[in-house]
């Protein structure tokens, strides 16, 4: 189970991680902390790998994000 939680979620690309850093760095630059950096990112991130038509899809990334921010 341990390994499945370390997983990327399906359709979340190397390049859509690295994106996702890069956004951050930058907001974190501009005064965001780590935590809202990271759920702004992963939020529109959840777009670009869910079908933007199916609000479950949609749902189920951003319930991801929300969890693995809870970590940080």
């Amino acid at each position: 189970m341990e390994s499945e939680e370390r997983a990327l979620p399906n359709g979340l690309s190397t390049d859509g991680a690295i994106k996702m850093a890069r956004y951050c760095a930058v907001t974190i630059e501009e005064g965001f902390d780590a935590k809202s950096a990271f759920l702004d990112a992963a939020f529109q991130q959840s777009i670009v790998i869910a079908d933007e038509t199916d609000e479950v899809s949609v749902q189920t990334v951003q319930e991801v994000a929300v969890k693995m921010s809870r970590k940080l």
